[in-house]
């Protein structure tokens, strides 16, 4: 068994054992951790990671991209296997 199965197991018995007075306590303590949480995402714009990374200095770099598939693909395409 996984630990977390190990960890829901454990729970269960213990929760079994608990007297029939705690278990609304219990019950609103869980329900803290189900109930959706406000998440906060943060967009960041991704706009001119690549800038000073040296592809300026490429003049055709769709060109380059396309020779250098077809040289990947002419290299697996001769691999073995």
């Amino acid at each position: 068994m996984n630990v977390l199965a190990l960890k829901q197991l454990e729970l269960v018995r213990k929760i079994e054992q608990l007297p029939a007075v705690a278990m609304d306590s219990i019950n609103r303590y869980l329900d803290q951790f189900q109930s959706p949480q406000p998440s906060v995402t943060r967009h960041r714009s991704l706009q001119g990671i690549w800038k000073h990374q040296g592809f300026e200095r490429l003049s055709d770099l769709e060109g380059e991209l396309k020779t250098l598939r077809a040289e990947l693909n002419a290299n697996l395409q001769r691999r073995p296997f």
